[in-house]
């Protein structure tokens, strides 16, 4: 896929496609740098586009650039308004730097917008493990369990939940 779009680069170089697309192989394969370089070059070719943002940001956390990361992923939410992905980018970054209540607050605002937003909600009691807030952490998982009750990762969720509860035969068996 690289080869591909290097040559679509080579045979068209001022069109975004081509950069935006090796960057999104190269922040796949782990070469956040390559990739950060081909976001900045698609970025100066258009300036419109928030997966370029998003994708970015990604790329950026992978290479340890907390905080552009967070700055291209509100830029992405600045293009494209509730985009539920960049907001998820948003609270990752936060925990990353050891912001739980900031991670939820994004996390809190996701999920005004988007209630039953799977990812959020799992991310959510998983900070809330971290915050050992394991009634709230339990709550969260209840309300996936609710609606997507043969979803593999709430299942997890759940068993962590379990298992910082002191609950470790119940943690094992959801395991």
């Amino acid at each position: 896929l690289s080869t591909t779009c290097k040559r679509f680069i080579k045979a068209r170089p001022e069109h975004f496609l081509g950069y935006f697309n090796l960057a999104n192989v190269l922040k796949d394969t782990g070469a956040y740098q390559e990739a950060i370089g081909q976001y900045d070059h698609a970025e100066s070719l258009r300036q419109d586009v928030p997966q370029l943002y998003f994708n970015r940001g990604y790329a950026r956390l992978g290479a340890g650039q907390l905080d552009k990361a967070y700055s291209d992923f509100e830029t992405a939410v600045e293009l494209k308004p509730a985009y539920s992905q960049a907001l998820l980018g948003m609270a990752n970054v936060k925990k990353e730097q050891g912001e739980f209540d900031a991670a939820l607050q994004v996390l809190d605002s996701l999920l005004q917008v988007e209630n039953n937003n799977i990812d959020a909600l799992l991310n959510k009691a998983m900070l809330l493990v971290e915050l050992h807030e394991l009634e709230a952490a339990a709550a969260t998982v209840r309300a996936v369990l609710d609606f997507a009750p043969q979803y593999p990762p709430v299942h997890f969720v759940q068993a962590e939940v379990l298992r910082q509860g002191g609950r470790y035969l119940d943690a094992i068996t959801v395991y």
